[in-house]
């Protein structure tokens, strides 16, 4: 509605959601807003992957700690897909794609796949 903040989907909502659907191979978590706000958002993925579903998130990476990378690669996410501007690439972005990289290092992990995609500014 015009005038409204935008609302996040409770955790509950997205659980009957997930389950209400016939199965699913794959699920793009994505929208308008930027999905790692979501102060649930790797609970969300952590259910959907539990129930056998790939699970991928375009996000701009909003600055995380090194902990929050930590619990992106522990909470099952497939793919992870980070808009770039090739030209003049974010050194705040590429750091937290480091981060995540490292977090998937030291759990032995071989997800999420990272894709940066060019995007220009």
């Amino acid at each position: 509605m015009p005038g409204r903040p935008a609302a996040l989907m409770s955790f509950g909502a997205f659980c009957r959601l997930v389950d209400a659907l016939p199965p699913l191979a794959e699920l793009c978590l994505e929208g308008g807003a930027e999905p790692l706000l979501h102060p649930r958002i790797f609970d969300m993925v952590r259910y959907a992957a539990a129930r056998g579903i790939e699970v991928s998130l375009r996000s701009r990476l909003v600055p995380f700690s090194p902990q929050r990378a930590e619990e992106c690669v522990a909470s099952g996410l497939a793919r992870l897909r980070v808009p770039v501007d090739p030209a003049r690439p974010d050194p705040r972005v590429l750091r937290n794609v480091e981060r995540i990289v490292a977090a998937r290092a030291a759990a032995g992990a071989q997800s999420p796949k990272i894709e940066l995609i060019a995007q220009e500014g």
